[in-house]
């Protein structure tokens, strides 16, 4: 943590003794935030050699907990969130079926964004109005989301046609991403008859 000390009418700045913090092999990325909202900053650090993530929550003194390390896809190399990957449970549904997809934070290498915790919306340009989950903040640590979150049922489309279900962070559009649903007709439920209003 570093200080200032002043003498002489001169500021001088100088730095507590550093501290060393374990992590996994060849790290090679930093993101530093409260990924918990506690008021007390965390650390997540890509390791390159390890596919993983490793994550140490903050003791609020400058001190560290000890490592967690989550695996990743190979070689990761940033923590910036880029985008979404939104996966869909099937291809083709029918209209007015919930269906499950998933919401996947990844940076600009296709990584898993363990310690994001922003807030997602979600839209479709189904015109029939799609049933899609209110805004949800991601969760980090045991049992957290850590970059990946499931909403089971959370979906439903209505309109015959191929759909998006569209997931966006809060606070910046541009960090979006997008699954496609091919739509199908339900089954018939009533018939409508037209009568033609005059007979010759």
């Amino acid at each position: 943590m570093p200080t200032i000390e002043t003498l002489e009418d001169r500021t001088l700045l100088s730095f507590l003794l550093a501290m060393t913090f374990n992590t996994g092999t060849e790290p090679s990325a930093v993101l530093v935030g409260d990924f918990r909202g506690t008021g007390k900053l965390d650390l997540a650090v890509t390791n390159l050699a390890g596919s993983s993530v490793s994550v140490l929550l903050g003791n609020g003194d400058g001190s560290f907990q000890g490592a967690v390390n989550y695996p990743v896809s190979s070689n990761p190399r940033s923590l910036a969130t880029d985008h979404f990957l939104v996966s869909a449970a099937v291809d083709t549904v029918v209209a007015g079926t919930p269906f499950d997809f998933t919401v996947t934070v990844q940076d600009a290498y296709n990584n898993t964004v363990t310690g994001y915790t922003g807030t997602v919306s979600f839209s479709s340009g189904d015109p029939a109005g799609a049933t899609l989950p209110d805004n949800y903040t991601f969760t980090t640590g045991t049992g957290g989301d850590n970059g990946v979150h499931t909403f089971a049922g959370g979906a439903t489309l209505y309109t015959v046609g191929t759909w998006d279900v569209t997931a966006t962070d809060s606070s910046d559009p541009t960090i979006t991403g997008s699954a496609f649903v091919t739509v199908t007709p339900a089954a018939a439920v009533s018939f409508t008859i037209a009568v033609p209003a005059s007979v010759p």
